[in-house]
């Protein structure tokens, strides 16, 4: 379930996300055990997984990395080496378009 909040500034109730979808302004979310997290993006490099949590933290913007990654086995490629990188759910748009970003100027 998502929580319904209101920006101080233009006083609009919305879900609770970091940005205001009606005046821009970043609002502020408060994390607890009960803060539901998603996964942004999944890679099998964590040298990418590192670089994108870093630009996330830079944004303030709450990030965790899930390796799934075998390395006492070796299995460090394909399917078999997931990295989830994973923010709140409140923070997942503005990350995504950091993401967003990234991936358009790598290319």
């Amino acid at each position: 379930m998502m929580n319904i909040v209101t920006c101080e500034i233009c006083k609009n109730k919305f879900i609770e996300n970091s940005i205001c979808p009606y005046c821009g302004s970043e609002v502020e979310i408060n994390l607890n055990e009960s803060t539901k997290w998603d996964i942004l993006y999944s890679t099998t490099d964590m040298i990418d997984a590192i670089n994108i949590k870093g630009l996330l933290e830079g944004s303030s913007i709450p990030v965790a990395i899930l390796s799934q990654q075998d390395t006492t086995r070796m299995f460090t490629l394909g399917n078999l080496a997931v990295i989830k990188i994973m923010v709140p759910i409140p923070y997942y748009n503005e990350a995504k378009e950091l993401i967003k970003l990234i991936i358009s100027d790598n290319e």
